[in-house]
């Protein structure tokens, strides 16, 4: 497929980079794609973004969305900055820190092709464990933000929210 490209591989553990296409927005469907997930990687996918999936023994594990950053949907990124989310591991594979290699090596292949500026997520406030993840990796937290319920726009609010903004500065 020309659109995967494996960018690590050590023992029997692999990332492979996929581009999504309009009517193939993820390569393998790992959780549930709601209606608020679809919107959000169909916008991504406008704006631009790669998926990273790690596999173990050819066994899907989990996936990180990366997309390029733009001030139409999130008010505090520009074009030169990313936005690295949503991770997710199956259930069976978490507490094995595949998150964690996950997210490094996105980042780091990511940069060295695009080379960002800033990195930035937005995690809910009670998800504890990619609060850690993002904070162990180098993240802080910089701000509140408030998301569109229908246009999924997402700004800096200076009221207690639902979701954090972390940041990585390159």
């Amino acid at each position: 497929m020309k659109n995967l490209k494996i960018v690590f591989q050590k023992d029997n553990k692999k990332i492979i980079e996929f581009k999504p296409r309009l009517f193939k927005l993820v390569l393998v469907e790992t959780d549930n794609m709601y209606f608020k997930k679809w919107i959000r990687f169909l916008l991504a996918y406008i704006y631009g973004s790669k998926f990273y999936y790690l596999l173990e023994n050819d066994d899907v594990v989990g996936y990180l969305m990366i997309e390029k950053g733009n001030k139409w949907r999130y008010d505090f990124a520009s074009s030169n900055d990313i936005i690295a989310g949503p991770i997710f591991i199956k259930s069976q594979y978490r507490g094995k820190k595949y998150s964690e290699l996950l997210l490094r090596i996105g980042l780091e292949y990511y940069n060295k092709e695009y080379n960002y500026q800033k990195a930035f997520a937005y995690i809910w406030r009670t998800n504890i464990a990619s609060n850690k993840l993002f904070l162990k990796v180098g993240f802080s937290i910089v701000a509140q933000l408030k998301v569109r319920k229908i246009s999924r726009r997402i700004f800096i609010s200076d009221q207690n929210q639902m979701y954090q903004l972390f940041e990585l500065k390159v």
